[in-house]
């Protein structure tokens, strides 16, 4: 098994046993960058010549406590690729979508990776519920307390995106675009599904365009209780359809989030 095996492993085949999660990164790499040769290359990078890099002190499963080194490496200006090196071994690593917008959170729970350092955190955002991938874990994960309140910038990147049209029901019934916006779990649709996947509805508010790849702005209803506005980067290879500023789209992400300051 070669060292970048772990970012090209599969999340279509989630265990339904009470085991801990292992996780993997390959949906998000591929959704960030596309191809994995520019993915193994930016992750070395980010271990080796970071842009960014903090040394700590950890422990896992495999080491016990010892020492870890966070890479950071930017890729533009929306997108870094993080690398954690543990014990001298490349432990894990992932995409970061820079553009995020800070809510109020109260930890529900706490789903830990095998590896110790990763996790999904579930937590309520107003009236409503919602779970991400925790971007700084393997170093907050004493402040993931479930009860513990912070503020977490959210970000997302788009599996696939589309212009969204009007949805119809039975032969006459039409749903404006506009009555339609949601952010949904995935697991709705799939059970393969991961918690931080979502299925997603929205109007577009802001744009960040860098060639064919995009980052926009979207603001979607939660569960019909609030709203979430949210930022979404997008390859160019995900987008289906030419869509601007004020148009609905829809699509599924990964949601993504880590404690803010202030």
């Amino acid at each position: 098994m070669g060292i970048f095996d772990k970012f090209k492993k599969s999340r279509e085949s989630k265990s339904v046993s009470n085991e801990a999660p292992s996780g993997g990164h390959g949906s998000h790499f591929e959704a960030a960058l596309g191809n994995m040769k520019l993915v193994e290359g930016l992750v070395m990078m980010a271990a080796g010549e970071p842009d960014k890099k903090e040394d700590l002190k950890v422990e896992t499963p495999a080491f016990g406590k010892t020492s870890a080194n966070v890479g950071i490496k930017g890729v533009n200006a929306s997108l870094d690729v993080l690398s954690l090196v543990v014990n001298g071994q490349l432990y894990t690593g992932y995409p970061i979508n820079t553009n995020t917008t800070k809510y109020e959170t109260i930890v529900k729970s706490v789903d830990q990776w095998k590896n110790a350092l990763e996790a999904w955190v579930t937590a309520n955002t107003g009236d409503a519920t919602l779970s991400f991938f925790a971007l700084d874990y393997y170093k907050n994960k004493g402040k993931y307390a479930a009860g513990s309140k912070l503020k977490v910038k959210l970000g997302a990147f788009a599996y696939r995106v589309t212009k969204a049209n009007e949805g119809i029901v039975g032969k006459k019934e039409k749903f404006a675009v506009d009555k339609m916006c949601a952010i949904l779990p995935a697991s709705l649709k799939s059970e393969s599904a991961y918690p931080d996947d979502y299925m997603f509805q929205g109007q577009v508010i802001d744009i960040i365009e860098f060639g064919p790849n995009r980052v926009f702005k979207t603001k979607v209803a939660i569960f019909g209780k609030g709203s979430l506005e949210l930022w979404i980067y997008a390859l160019g290879s995900v987008i289906t359809g030419n869509f601007k500023k004020w148009d609905y789209i829809s699509g599924v992400l990964w949601l993504q989030g880590l404690i803010g300051k202030g």
